[in-house]
């Protein structure tokens, strides 16, 4: 079947000279579907297109309706292929519509054009009609989110459904198998908050859909609980639900910190840090990026100090006898909280000699607790939400209102990182230095995902650094058996810190320079790295790509 061919003949006949021009550089530039094109660049919006089809399909003599066929059932639902038939024109913005063009068996029957949910809904009917309804149970898709080693589960309701993504790899995933109209998704939701009510103490209820709530579920099964928090629509009656997962993993005591991916120069600076005392580690870092992983690993080979922490949750148990770890619980009701403020007034009577507050936050008695700590001669642990170690000086100095001469003086070390994937050899593209250059800015699979997580990077830089390899790897989209076909196994961290001396604190009071300063004169004093040089040692043992 020829229509593919003809919807493009006719769409180049639309299209200006420059148009068809920017529209064959950006296919191959950004190799996005053409639909998908046409509509990014203004070219022809999708109604347009829609009504392309129409006429096509009218010059051959084919019937086209939208909506929902009539007295079809599932078995004849056709979704034909790219090669053989304009199979979707998919649009991936807010509040936008997918079409898909489906027709019964005959040949020659009807075509109908149909939005994505419109599709699902005869789906749906047919499964009523059958008796064939599907029950979804949160523990259902829990099991299938840790089979994937998911790190966040969430359920988003539109007009007629409710969708299932999961965070996977950081990518946000739809889980098609979990669609589920209205009723069923108000079913499950009521169902969860059901469950969690017995976990979560405080003022959460569960018959309430018109207010922002959190709550705690265990599933002592699966060795896993759940944080969550339910966000109400417009409407008070349906949620969007994000579902954080929190296994009940142990540290392995003695495990190294290479196996989490840190390298082996790196690893002897940061056993010095635990010799150092009063003063402040900051690990910082977007949500998922392995921060909790990082210090946990880093505290749990500590045995000759007392450890405490203060966690809001408890992502890791420390089986150590020399490690006391602590949970916070906040709650509308004043009299039952328990604050990183309350529990670290404790710890200044406890005799702790490393302390990890999970987390610093914007609260000025807390500060000057941190503040306290590190001058009395503790070692703090803590983290933040910033997107690199050089501006830690500047950030809490706005955020927390901390004077900068303060954080200069308290601060032992600022390690920011980011996860990145792992390219999974056995399916890898390979190319030497030279031959994956054009490869890799042409299809921007190097620069649109791993370079964003590399500030203040130049470009030129880090191609000059690729050219230099003898051999570099290329996730390859296509995947294999091995990786589930993503083309990449697990994640990686690349992270970027500056360690300080004296003499360069004495720099950073005198100088106020910039982040970007600073990241130069730490490395070049040898006293930090930046994430291009750990990205680059990675590229070279063939870790990431």
């Amino acid at each position: 079947m020829q229509e593919i061919k003809e919807f493009l003949r006719e769409v180049y006949n639309q299209l200006k000279e420059e148009e068809k021009k920017l529209l064959l550089e950006k296919e191959a530039e950004l190799k996005l579907p053409i639909f998908e094109l046409l509509n990014v660049l203004n070219l022809i919006p999708y109604n347009k297109q829609v009504d392309i089809i129409f006429d096509l399909a009218k010059k051959k003599n084919i019937n086209v309706k939208k909506g929902i066929p009539k007295n079809l059932i599932k078995k004849d639902i056709v979704l034909i292929k790219d090669e053989e038939i304009i199979d979707r024109i998919i649009v991936e913005e807010k509040d936008a519509v997918s079409y898909f063009v489906i027709r019964p068996p005959n040949p020659r029957g009807v075509l109908y054009i149909v939005s994505f949910e419109d599709f699902q809904r005869i789906i749906d009917n047919l499964d009523l009609e059958n008796k064939q309804i599907k029950t979804v149970s949160f523990e259902r898709i829990l099991v299938d989110a840790l089979r994937k080693k998911v790190s966040d589960i969430h359920i988003k309701p539109s007009r007629d459904f409710y969708y299932v993504f999961f965070r996977e790899n950081k990518e946000f995933v739809l889980q098609k198998d979990y669609t589920m109209t209205i009723h069923q998704g108000r079913t499950l939701l009521q169902n969860l908050k059901n469950y969690a009510h017995q976990y979560t103490k405080g003022s959460f209820q569960a018959d309430i859909t018109s207010k922002v709530q959190d709550a705690r579920a265990k599933y002592p099964n699966l060795n896993v609980s759940v944080r969550l928090a339910f966000m109400p629509l417009p409407n008070l009656e349906d949620e969007y639900v994000v579902a954080r997962i929190l296994r009940e993993q142990s540290i392995v005591v003695g495990q190294s910190l290479t196996n989490l991916g840190y390298l082996e120069e790196d690893i002897e600076v940061f056993e010095d840090v635990l010799k150092r005392r009063g003063g402040i580690v900051v690990i910082s870092g977007m949500t998922n990026s392995g921060k909790s992983t990082l210090v946990s690993a880093w505290l749990a080979n500590i045995k000759n100090k007392n450890i405490i922490t203060v966690e809001n949750p408890v992502e890791y148990i420390i089986g150590n006898p020399n490690v006391s770890q602590h949970q916070i619980f906040e709650t509308d009701v004043e009299e039952l909280k328990s604050t990183f403020v309350d529990f670290a007034k404790g710890i200044k009577r406890s005799d702790g000699d490393i302390v990890f507050l999970g987390e610093w936050r914007n609260d000025k008695e807390l500060s000057e607790i941190i503040e306290e700590l590190s001058f009395a001669g503790q070692l703090i642990f803590t983290t933040l939400h910033i997107n690199s170690a050089f501006v830690y000086f500047d950030s809490v100095e706005s955020m927390y209102k901390v004077p900068k001469k303060t954080l200069v003086e308290t601060l032992i070390m600022s390690l920011n990182q980011s996860l990145v994937r792992k390219v999974c050899h056995n399916c890898a593209l390979r190319f030497n230095g030279k031959e994956s250059i054009e490869y890799l800015i042409k299809t921007k699979e190097f620069t649109s995902y791993s370079l964003k997580n590399l500030p203040f990077f130049n470009l030129d830089e880090v191609l000059n650094q690729i050219k230099m390899l003898d051999e570099v790897l290329v996730i390859n989209k296509d995947g294999c058996e091995i990786c589930n076909f993503r083309g990449f196994i697990g994640l990686t961290p690349v992270y970027e810190y500056f360690y300080p001396t004296i003499d360069f604190k004495d720099f950073i009071l005198k100088q106020s320079p910039t982040p970007a300063e600073i990241e130069k004169k730490a490395i070049e004093e040898l006293i930090g790295k930046n994430k291009l040089q750990v990205f680059t040692q990675k590229l070279k043992k063939k870790e990431v790509a």
